[in-house]
C-alpha cells in the first residue's frame, strides 16, 4: 500500500508538471499576458518547487512522510480548484507559486516514502513510482487534446478532484511516524557538500529539467 501511495502522489506530480504548458496558451489568450508575463508565471512555479523542495526535508523527517504529502496535495488542489477563477496576472502568479510548492513537496515526499518501503530492493522501486511521473506528465496534454477539446478549466477541476481522491488515499495509508529532533543539522551537511558526485549529480539533474521545462 506504501508503495501505491507513492505511485499516486508522483502520478499527480507528473500531471501538474505538464499542467503550465498545457494550459498557457489558452491562459496567455484569456489574459492578454506578453511573453515576458509568461516566463514570470513559469518562473513562479519554479520557485516553488525549488523553495518546497529545500524546505520539506525536515518537515518529513520530524512529522513523518504523511503529513508533508497531505500538505503538498493540499496546496496542488488549491491552486488548482482557484485558477479557472483567477481575475488576473497577479493572481495566476501567486497559484502557480502556490502549486509549485505543493508539487515540491509532493515529489519529494514520494520519493521518501517510496525509498523507505523499498528496502534492498530501493533502485528498482524507485525506477517504477518515477515511471508513473511520465505517465502523469504525459496523461495531462493527452485528456486536454483529445478529451477535453483543450478546455484547461475542465483539465484544472479534473486534475483537482484526481488530487483530493490521493489525498484520501494518502490519509488512509499507514505511513511510519517522524522521528522528533531528528530534523537537518547543519554541521552534518559538510561532509555530504564535500563529495564531487552530489555536483555531478545535481548538474545533470538541472540540465534533464532544464530540456524538460524549455521544451
Amino acid at each position: 500500500m506504501l508503495i501505491f501511495a507513492a505511485i499516486l502522489a508522483i502520478f499527480v506530480y507528473g500531471m501538474i508538471a505538464a499542467m503550465l504548458g498545457t494550459i498557457l496558451p489558452d491562459l496567455s489568450d484569456r489574459f492578454h499576458l506578453t511573453p515576458a508575463q509568461n516566463g514570470t508565471i513559469a518562473t513562479a512555479q519554479a520557485l516553488g518547487l525549488m523553495i518546497a523542495s529545500l524546505a520539506v526535508g525536515p518537515l518529513l523527517d520530524t512529522e513523518g512522510d504523511k503529513i508533508g504529502l497531505i500538505l503538498g496535495l493540499v496546496f496542488i488542489a488549491v491552486a488548482l480548484f482557484l485558477l479557472p477563477r483567477a481575475v488576473g496576472y497577479g493572481s495566476i502568479v501567486l497559484l502557480m507559486f502556490l502549486l509549485g510548492v505543493g508539487g515540491g513537496i509532493v515529489v519529494t515526499g514520494a520519493n521518501a516514502l517510496a525509498s523507505g518501503a523499498a528496502g534492498e530492493h530501493g533502485a528498482t522501486v524507485l525506477n517504477l513510482v518515477n515511471l508513473f511521473f511520465g505517465l502523469g506528465g504525459l496523461a495531462t496534454p493527452f485528456i486536454s487534446a483529445n478529451i477535453f477539446n483543450r478546455n484547461w478549466v475542465r483539465l484544472c477541476y479534473t486534475v483537482a478532484a484526481l488530487t483530493i481522491v490521493t489525498i484520501g488515499v494518502q490519509a488512509a495509508t499507514a505511513m511510519p511516524a517522524g522521528t522528533p529532533g531528528s530534523g537537518f543539522v547543519l554541521t552534518h551537511a559538510a561532509p555530504i557538500l564535500g563529495r564531487p558526485l552530489l555536483f555531478l549529480l545535481g548538474f545533470l539533474l538541472f540540465l534533464y529539467v532544464s530540456c524538460e521545462v524549455g521544451v
